[in-house]
């Protein structure tokens, strides 16, 4: 009976590669609403505080408005230089790091949750198990914990895998994606 279900439900096997992991960790560290509304007030916070120190220490005028616009476009290109480059690299360096990731693996979308089938064992996780998600072009993550994911490459829909149907589910069962 199990073998039969396992077949009617949206399955795929594949093995997760480098540019998988890399693209995972570029959508798990790029800034949601929350994040980007933190951003701007920290930096907002930190220009007033160092102009207001610059005009008690009579600096010059250009030095009080330019410093502050430095530090603060020095931080952008420092975020944009650690989500294009840093998270990629930690992508592929965790891929290589990880001897699970290497083995072929089985995803089959069911009613209930996600099933995973390996060499390693057979796993099926709870709708409930799962705290949020979010999704691009690329990849599905869905969140065990704040900083665990697993990683559902949207290369799986040429394969067959049903991606807007776990999209579908994942909404249904957790909410909307985390923007």
């Amino acid at each position: 009976m199990e073998a039969a279900d396992s077949q009617a439900q949206p399955s795929v096997e594949f093995q997760a590669t480098r540019d998988d992991f890399a693209a995972a960790y570029q959508l798990h560290f790029a800034l949601t609403r929350g994040r980007w509304l933190f951003c701007a007030l920290f930096v907002s916070a930190s220009c007033a505080g160092m102009f207001f120190f610059l005009w008690h220490d009579n600096a010059p005028f250009w030095l009080q408005l330019l410093l502050p616009l430095a530090v603060a476009s020095s931080g952008a290109i420092a975020g944009f230089f650690a989500w294009a480059v840093f998270a990629p690299w930690l992508g592929r360096r965790t891929h290589a790091r990880q001897p699970l990731a290497h083995l072929p693996s089985r995803l089959t979308l069911r009613p209930h949750g996600l099933r995973l089938q390996s060499a390693r064992g057979d796993s099926t996780l709870l709708w409930k198990d799962f705290i949020f998600w979010r999704a691009n072009g690329k990849t599905t993550l869905v969140y065990l914990s704040p900083y665990s994911f697993l990683i559902v490459p949207a290369r799986l829909s040429t394969q067959g895998f049903a991606a807007d149907g776990l999209r579908a589910a994942l909404t249904r069962e957790i909410g909307p994606p985390r923007r």
